[in-house]
């Protein structure tokens, strides 16, 4: 579903918004991060019932001054919220995705408010004004960063049956007229199996029909975010590269090496051989050359299954 609106109001919005949260200016982020993990029930209570109002005073603030449109991809969702297990908010406008609540209904911002899971970059967090109203937007706001550390481990471990994750990856469009859009996908699952989640077929490439060891010059291709489909031949097997991560060096082993296929943002492209066959998983690159890790070496770390036509 989409909604839009008209972004010629969004500071006269900002001017009454952030006072309910002038009070929290008092306290550190770092304060704010302890009542994620706080699990006494009189303080969860609390919180949730904080949150809950919190995201009722902005829908009832963005219903008197933007108009939303909705229209459905595929068939609408039922009046049962209960089922929704994952939001993701795409192209998301930074700042302004709160103002979307106006047109939630009061139980599902009830559920954010009791079983929302929300990680949030901490460097947003730390922001004057707003990153005290994302540590309040849900019921339990995860900070996370971009360096190899156990961030996200600590998030994935805070996955219960019943939670509701909601992500919103950065990324801005602007709209002609001056309107911002947002897509909103909600994903029901059934019960609770990962696969509900995920297709097994790759954009513009199809389902894998099978898995295959990395062979020199042969050809391979991969479908990916920033430049799509694209094709190269094999370089070099069993390569040893250094790659620049921020401030680290990290070294790779057994790695596999192509032509150039990539630009940022395809890394975790999956890498197929002319036949169809799963080679490899992509993460890094330059305008000369691609770098894959053999896919046989990705089952076995963790310890999961490819599905296959």
């Amino acid at each position: 579903m989409g909604a839009k609106f008209n972004t010629n109001l969004q500071n006269r919005f900002c001017l009454l918004i952030i006072p309910i949260f002038i009070a929290c200016l008092k306290r550190p982020p770092e304060q704010l991060y302890k009542i994620e993990i706080m699990r006494h029930k009189g303080v969860g209570l609390m919180r949730e019932n904080l949150v809950y109002g919190l995201l009722r005073s902005v829908k009832t603030l963005s219903r008197c001054f933007y108009r939303f449109d909705i229209s459905w991809i595929g068939q609408p969702a039922g009046h049962s919220w209960d089922d929704i297990r994952l939001v993701a908010f795409l192209n998301h406008t930074s700042l302004f995705e709160p103002l979307f609540v106006g047109w939630f209904p009061n139980e599902f911002l009830k559920r954010i408010a009791t079983k929302g899971l929300m990680p949030v970059a901490d460097k947003a967090l730390q922001r004057p004004v707003m990153g005290y109203f994302f540590n309040l937007v849900a019921g339990n706001v995860v900070p996370i960063s971009r360096m190899k550390d156990r961030t996200w481990l600590h998030l994935l471990n805070q996955v219960h049956s019943d939670s509701m994750v909601i992500i919103m990856p950065e990324g801005r469009m602007m709209r002609r007229r001056g309107e911002v859009g947002i897509a909103v996908t909600e994903t029901r699952i059934p019960g609770t199996s990962g696969r509900d989640l995920v297709r097994p077929d790759i954009l513009d490439i199809g389902v894998p029909s099978g898995l295959a060891e990395p062979v020199l010059g042969a050809r391979v291709r991969k479908s990916g975010r920033t430049t799509g489909l694209t094709e190269a031949s094999v370089l070099q097997t069993d390569v040893t590269a250094n790659v620049i991560y921020g401030n680290q060096k990290l070294r790779f082993i057994n790695q596999v090496m192509t032509g150039p296929l990539s630009r940022p943002g395809d890394s975790g492209s999956a890498v197929v051989d002319e036949q169809n066959r799963l080679v490899g998983v992509m993460f890094s690159g330059s305008d000369y050359v691609t770098l894959a890790t053999p896919i046989t070496y990705i089952m076995a770390a963790l310890n999961v299954e490819v599905i296959i036509a």
